[in-house]
């Protein structure tokens, strides 16, 4: 008889109907979380994708910016010839300049003054002397008219080169800035996915407790299937139901009413069969009526329980951190039974409190003073 209440309560349904209803709950949540991990994992693989099209796109600008280098080096070469060639052909037209000079002087001087044509035995040799500076001044005039040319030629390629350098330059200043944006870009969908993936593991998490819990409601109801059939046949127990008004287990605040509320961490909807009361850690937590403790124990997601049997409805207290009875123990009403301990990081401390009517979980409001 103990063992099927001990069965009931752990399970936190009130019969077997309720259990049922509390399986249909269980693989409503499951569904749910399978279907948000289906989403992640779709919008995983989109950014997955996203990435690599970033990633194809990066190498192609990588290598559009190593040809624009390599344009650039060869332009910069070729400039520099540029500027050889150019320094070369100013030194030749000096050169030429100096020598049409040196003839200009020859031509225009005096007979004395030459020392040329002083030693000219004659006129007529004297004026092809003159005769022959003349051609090679005009020789070299023109020699140095060619030269001129190439020199302003050689500049105007050159800077010509200078604007296609800059032009250059300034298309790999924009393609580099493509690439920034890339990069940030990337980061940002490598941050995203990075997301994902954490949530995703949480949800996996959610998801083989959720499984798990399915699996134990499935085993409890089959157990409690055949203790109600085996109940049948023990001696029928009169049973009292609670009555007036009890003390509060422990001094704190109402957190989460009985019935149908959101759960805050998770955000779907549950069925809390007691209440929830903040309370500080290691408050004091008292029996409400004279009783025998019939279970002490660890229950999955309610941490230390202890149940009290007052003769036909039940006491739960959950979330305890340190408890002072043991299973088979009486009790009186008020007696300390244990201490405050925290549900988890998330909820921080409180007590987890239900009353059952004849295996029914109630209203505990309803019954405290």
């Amino acid at each position: 008889m103990r063992a099927l209440l001990i069965f009931i309560l752990l399970a936190q349904t009130a019969d077997i109907e309720s259990s049922r209803q509390q399986l249909e709950r269980l693989k409503k949540e499951f569904e749910e979380t399978r279907r948000r991990i289906s989403q992640m994992e779709t919008r995983m693989k989109t950014t997955e994708e996203e990435i690599a099209k970033i990633e194809s796109k990066e190498k192609e600008i990588l290598k559009f910016i190593d040809k624009l280098n390599r344009d650039i080096a060869s332009i910069q070469n070729e400039i520099a010839r540029l500027e050889i060639q150019i320094n070369q052909k100013e030194e030749e037209l000096l050169k030429r300049a100096d020598r049409i000079k040196f003839s200009l002087n020859l031509l225009y001087q005096t007979p004395q003054e030459n020392q040329i044509l002083k030693f000219l035995p004659s006129k007529e040799e004297e004026k092809e002397a003159l005769y022959l500076v003349d051609y090679a001044i005009q020789s070299e005039k023109k020699e140095r008219d060619r030269a001129l040319q190439v020199y302003n030629e050689l500049k105007a390629y050159k800077d010509l080169r200078n604007e296609n350098l800059e032009f250059v330059m300034a298309m790999k200043s924009e393609v580099v800035e493509q690439q920034r944006e890339l990069v940030a870009l990337k980061r940002q969908k490598e941050r995203l996915l990075a997301s994902l993936k954490t949530k995703k593991t949480t949800e996996e998490q959610r998801l083989a407790e959720l499984e798990k819990a399915i699996k134990e409601m499935q085993a409890l109801i089959t157990r409690l299937e055949k203790e109600q059939e085996k109940k049948r046949m023990e001696e029928h127990i009169v049973a009292k139901s609670p009555t007036g008004k009890y003390p509060w287990p422990v001094k704190g605040r109402v957190v989460m009413d009985y019935g149908t509320v959101v759960n805050p961490k998770y955000g779907t909807k549950i069925f809390n069969p007691g209440i929830d009361i903040e309370a500080a850690p290691g408050s004091s937590v008292l029996a409400i009526d004279d009783g025998v403790v019939i279970f002490v124990g660890t229950v999955t997601g309610y941490g230390n329980t202890v149940i009290i049997d007052h003769r036909g409805f039940f006491s739960v207290y959950s979330y305890l951190h340190k408890v002072n009875v043991t299973s088979g123990a009486k009790v009186k009403r008020g007696q300390i039974i244990g201490t405050v301990g925290t549900s988890d990081h998330y909820f921080g401390s409180r007590l987890h409190f239900e009353i059952r009517d004849h295996g029914k979980a109630v209203n505990p409001l309803l019954y405290l003073d």
